[in-house]
């Protein structure tokens, strides 16, 4: 991983929004970062901002080995977000309340499931961010292995079949959905997506004072 300071970095994005850092990649010419409105957060004040630590999983459980799940959660580092991508499974809650426990205690920051959920009263009671696709009680032990870890997966995207998300890039999400940033574009698009959130707080000003919004446009340029 480049050095670095994550925590500072994540407090940076923290006021930002989803829609916003989407329109910062789009400007940029990067408009199919957005994965699919499908995964959502378990509750809705829920935000995750870190780089990420990608894991990818089967449900064909052929080699299955229970240690290998405990394995890749010793292996998350501090402000990472765990991104799972579980091979489009339907059936099988591949995190829940004690994973939850165990990867925060790694220092994982969130967790991001192209799968299920289970135990999620007690995940939002931790106020552990975590988006999934679904929630349900099944366990993923037999039905469910991880396979392997940092490296390249694939989500389903927004606006394209796909969203390739590579270790260390930044992930963004809130209730408006997820956005995938890459490695090397996180601090340009986080210093561009700043001056633009500190440019529609001066439009909002000037809309709450009765600014008439073809003239605030002009002034600034974004609506």
């Amino acid at each position: 991983m480049q050095d670095h300071n994550w925590p500072e970095i994540a407090k940076r994005f923290s006021p930002l929004y989803s829609a916003l850092i989407y329109d910062t990649l789009e400007e940029l010419g990067h408009p199919d970062q957005a994965i699919s409105a499908s995964i959502k957060p378990i509750e809705k004040s829920m935000k995750v901002a870190g780089p990420a630590f990608t894991v990818r999983g089967s449900n064909s459980p052929k080699r299955e080995k229970q240690e290998t799940g405990l394995e890749m959660i010793e292996s998350l580092w501090p402000g990472c977000v765990c991104v799972m991508d579980t091979g489009n499974d339907n059936v099988a809650a591949h995190w829940g309340e004690i994973t939850s426990t165990a990867a925060r205690g790694q220092g994982c920051v969130g967790t991001v499931i192209d799968g299920g959920i289970r135990d999620s009263s007690y995940v939002i009671a931790m106020d552990y961010p975590a988006f999934a696709r679904y929630q349900t009680p099944v366990e993923a032990y037999g039905r469910f292995e991880i396979i392997e870890w940092q490296k390249q997966i694939n989500f389903a995207g927004a606006t394209s079949a796909r969203v390739a998300i590579n270790p260390g890039d930044y992930v963004f999400g809130d209730l408006d959905g997820i956005v995938i940033i890459p490695a090397d574009l996180t601090l340009q698009v986080l210093a561009t997506a700043e001056e633009r959130f500190e440019t529609e707080r001066k439009v909002r000003e000037d809309l709450k004072a009765g600014g008439a919004p073809l003239e605030v446009f002009r002034k600034y340029g974004v609506f």
